[in-house]
């Protein structure tokens, strides 16, 4: 936020950041007011495992963010293995209109609120490995009824 109150005209800036910059609550706290000073994500390396050679070291899940002012030059997206010119990247770090997902008080239409997101309260316990699944359809082709795809953040799995 910081840099973006002092960069100038034809000027740019980059931060490495814990990725939760880019991620829930804290995207409409930062990006619209970047983004209202006439900056775009000109790059970015959405996500990256950040670690040192502590014993018991917990892992960072961090990203890399070039900021510049509007411009037509190329934006690129990276990754482990590759460079993805893109038309747009949104606060999100993702190729996308710049769209921001806030909070709500009230639901956008007659359904009624939604008290949490997809958490396996169950303590996962429902959630199959597709091994698992294959050996449960194998044995009991009836259940095929009960067994739906499951997405997370990294992994779609079977429940």
């Amino acid at each position: 936020m910081k840099a973006s109150q002092y960069i100038g005209t034809n000027s740019q800036f980059a931060f490495v950041t814990t990725n939760s910059v880019c991620q829930g609550t804290q995207v409409p706290l930062i990006w619209p007011q970047i983004f209202a000073r006439g900056l775009e994500i000109s790059f970015a390396y959405p996500e990256f495992t950040w670690s040192n050679n502590a014993k018991n070291n917990a892992g960072v899940i961090c990203s890399i963010i070039g900021v510049r002012t509007r411009s037509t030059k190329p934006k690129y997206l990276y990754s482990e293995s590759s460079r993805l010119e893109v038309k747009n990247i949104n606060a999100y770090l993702v190729n996308g209109g710049d769209i921001i997902v806030e909070k709500r008080q009230t639901p956008l239409s007659q359904l009624s609120s939604m008290a949490t997101g997809n958490i396996p309260y169950d303590g996962g316990n429902l959630i199959l490995s597709p091994e698992e699944a294959t050996n449960l359809l194998n044995e009991y082709p009836q259940s095929k009824a009960f067994i739906k795809n499951y997405l997370d953040k990294k992994n779609l799995l079977m429940i």
